[in-house]
């Protein structure tokens, strides 16, 4: 899922959330409301991030699931016991946590143009730049790694002695980048 799945996951699901407020100019009802703009901006991320977080969560249980019927259908397979779920779900956290400052950035975009095509292509041209840069780390290591679309990746690169500085760079970037998006927000004329 950290591969390809999620940055487009969360290109559409960020694009999809803005669009319904871009569509119609609906923005204008919404901040002639009695409610701080910034308040728009943090739910409208935090419902992003709650639903990145639901489909990692379902993906994991079908992960688990497919484990427990694959053997059944096919008595070849046969997976060890006992089920790993503690590394099973800290890679899933993990994933989640490394896509954070490539949400942010997402849904920075979505929510700063008004062109559904603006938000999908910035996520489809960060997809198609991520995996350049993962494989120019896997040549040269350094800096490519920390591309904001490659974090997640390196779960299943399986670079572990990075994925503490993965997590830091995401955790902090993705707030200073958040903040900045809703200083942009809360400054923005609706026209």
């Amino acid at each position: 899922m950290g591969l390809l799945v999620m940055p487009l996951l969360i290109t559409l699901e960020t694009a999809l959330v803005a669009e319904l407020d871009h569509s119609e100019n609906h923005w204008k009802s919404l901040l002639a409301r009695p409610v701080p703009r910034w308040t728009l901006y943090v739910a409208k991320l935090l419902v992003v991030v709650a639903m990145t977080a639901a489909a990692t969560f379902l993906l994991l249980c079908g992960v688990l699931l497919d484990g427990t019927i694959l053997p059944k259908l096919q008595s070849e397979i046969a997976f060890g016991f006992p089920v790993p779920l503690g590394a099973i779900f800290r890679e899933g956290a993990q994933v989640m946590a490394l896509v954070f400052l490539a949400l942010t950035i997402q849904h920075w975009v979505s929510l700063r143009w008004k062109s559904f095509s603006v938000a999908v292509g910035t996520g489809i041209v960060a997809l198609a730049v991520s995996f350049f840069a993962l494989a120019a780390a896997r040549q040269v290591g350094s800096w490519p790694q920390y591309f904001p679309w490659v974090l997640p990746m390196m779960v299943l690169a399986e670079q572990a002695q990075n994925i503490e500085t993965g997590l830091a760079i995401s955790g902090v970037l993705g707030l200073v980048v958040a903040a900045a998006g809703c200083c942009d927000f809360c400054r923005r004329e609706v026209q």
